[in-house]
């Protein structure tokens, strides 16, 4: 009987298991760390989006507070807007009403005072449902 010898030609040389495997789960790791930039970018971006809505929804708000006319001693309730078009997924709305004290430079407290001094700090607050955004802005309401 004649016994089979594996010939190896010159140049050839064969990849071991251990080498194979190891580029594997080399290759493995830059994948992983590829797919979570990717992931950490589009919850960015998502972020960013629902950042610039809330931005220009709170502005808009703000325009339709500036129309309501001045409530002496009003709470958050005088300046909710009723009937105005929120979009889903977004809460907007009046967060505290405060009230200046008279004094120079001006002082805000949050109790009304005996005589309304005609200038009220009103906080404003859009936010989205999922808790990834939360804008703030405060505006002045004065008498006419």
């Amino acid at each position: 009987m004649r016994r089979l010898r594996a010939r190896v030609r010159a140049g050839e040389r064969g990849e071991t298991l251990a080498e194979i495997l190891v580029t594997i789960g080399i290759m493995g790791i830059l994948f992983a760390a590829v797919l979570g930039a990717l992931a950490v970018s589009e919850q960015t971006s998502d972020i960013s989006k629902k950042e610039g809505s809330a931005e220009a929804l709170m502005r808009s708000y703000a325009e339709q507070i500036q129309g309501v006319s001045y409530v002496n001693c009003a709470s958050t309730t005088a300046y909710t807007i009723a009937g105005f078009s929120t979009p889903t997924g977004y809460t907007v709305g009046p967060t505290a009403v405060r009230y200046w004290d008279g004094n120079n430079p001006a002082n805000f407290t949050t109790t009304c005072p005996a005589t309304d001094q005609g200038v009220q700090a009103v906080d404003l607050q859009a936010k989205t449902a999922d808790g990834r955004v939360n804008e703030t802005m405060t505006i002045y309401k004065r008498v006419p």
